[in-house]
């Protein structure tokens, strides 16, 4: 499946509302979206990663001597309604015990030792952040390749789309993303440590079952808070992209980027005769809604970023 994300998305979008609701101080309530999330899909649970340090020190007026344990509280306690409600509904047939085994994993081995740990991690951390590592360099990585053989490189390669951080927003994209966060860190510093740099690190520290990237396996809710970032990193700035037609051509090929993603592997590994097959007419529409909708985007993003004329009757 080239978009396996089970409920994540689901479970990232509550996360997201219960950030709105924390920065608004409304602790509970933020609580209790990721409590929602959390029956969406435990992954949900890692918002906290975030989320906690910002109800201890919020994003404005934060002291570092002074922090809102209460507000912590509440935002805890808003969680364990959902948890506490699932576990005593489930009762004897819970079966996520193993969530809380991951941080001590480090796939293959559930005991691994120091050593072996932190090299997990940090091989785990290198496919994450380092374009074409994947591919290039860790081809033979069990997540990658077919149970006892191998996968073509164009599996390999877009694989990344699903776990690593520069093809997952957009290869072409990367530098302005780079580029917008290091501004949103020099103005907001705090803002940015607590919701992008923590929470990377601790899911890099909690997660042990593959080290094939990280991104697909419960930081659905991490990539909405980098764009939310890079969003108001933009508005505060005035929205310069939207001003500049290689900035915007650049936001139109994530389509070409999602077209390639869609169609991509399933060329590259079955031939580039994709209505040859008993179902033709079938993978003829399909083919054609994927081109239309990869259209249809190129032009909504064109159009949506363009900025307004002040000149005329807007004026």
């Amino acid at each position: 499946d080239l978009w396996f994300t089970w409920p994540k998305l689901l479970a990232a979008g509550f996360v997201l509302l219960a950030a709105v609701l924390l920065i608004e101080r409304k602790s509970f309530r933020s609580g209790l979206m990721v409590g929602a999330g959390f029956l969406a899909h435990p992954s949900a649970l890692g918002g906290l990663f975030g989320l906690g340090p910002i109800s201890l020190w919020p994003v404005r007026g934060a002291s570092w001597r002074r922090p809102q344990v209460l507000s912590a509280l509440l935002l805890l306690a808003g969680t364990a309604v959902a948890v506490v409600f699932w576990r005593e509904v489930n009762g004897p047939h819970l079966l996520q015990d193993q969530f809380f085994e991951y941080v001590r994993q480090a796939y293959p081995d559930n005991h691994p030792s120091a050593v072996e740990w932190l090299r997990f991690r940090a091989h785990s951390l290198v496919n994450t952040l380092v374009p074409l590592y994947l591919p290039l360099a860790d081809a033979d990585n069990v997540s990658t390749n077919t149970v006892g053989g191998g996968s073509p490189a164009v599996v390999h390669f877009f694989f990344q789309y699903w776990t690593a951080v520069p093809f997952a927003f957009g290869i072409v994209f990367l530098p302005m993303l780079l580029l917008s966060l290091w501004r949103a860190l020099r103005r907001w510093t705090w803002a940015i440590v607590a919701t992008v740099l923590l929470p990377l690190a601790a899911f890099c520290v909690y997660w042990g079952a593959s080290s094939s990237g990280m991104l697909r396996e419960g930081m659905q809710a991490w990539v909405l808070a980098v764009i939310a970032v890079i969003a108001l990193q933009q508005a505060s700035a005035g929205f310069p992209w939207f001003r500049s037609v290689p900035a915007r051509a650049v936001l139109v090929l994530r389509a070409a980027e999602v077209l390639a993603l869609a169609v991509g592997a399933t060329l590259g590994t079955h031939g580039f005769d994709p209505l040859g097959g008993e179902y033709r007419l079938n993978d003829a529409l399909a083919l054609l809604t994927v081109v239309l909708a990869a259209g249809g985007i190129a032009y909504l993003v064109w159009v949506g970023t363009a900025a307004p004329d002040r000149s005329g009757r807007d004026g």
